[in-house]
């Protein structure tokens, strides 16, 4: 799946986003739409891969819930302008995430 404004565009495993779904409640369709919270916290993860910068953003969804979602970026190859984001998980934010959202924002 992709979603494109701006030259960034979103992209997803349609397969793991049913997944998604069923793990945390959560729809890649509605965590893309955090990437256009102009209150969006993101931050590197630096935990979970050695193999390609992988970031958590926190923001909130078109639904008015706040949202964690990890995600990692591609350049285009052809075209230096464009930027892929990949969604790899999200989820509802817990109470603290929420707080730092609140507070941060």
């Amino acid at each position: 799946m992709y979603i494109h404004k701006d030259k960034v565009f979103l992209q997803w495993d349609p397969v793991k986003g049913s997944a998604n779904i069923f793990k945390h409640g959560v729809g890649f369709d509605e965590a893309s739409t955090v990437f256009f919270d102009e209150r969006k916290i993101i931050w590197i993860d630096g935990k979970h891969s050695n193999e390609e910068p992988r970031f958590i953003l926190l923001g909130l969804s078109v639904t008015k819930r706040i949202l964690f979602v990890v995600f990692t970026t591609r350049s285009s190859r052809n075209e230096k302008e464009i930027e892929y984001r990949r969604i790899i998980s999200a989820r509802v934010a817990s109470k603290n995430e929420r707080h730092h959202y609140c507070q941060r924002s």
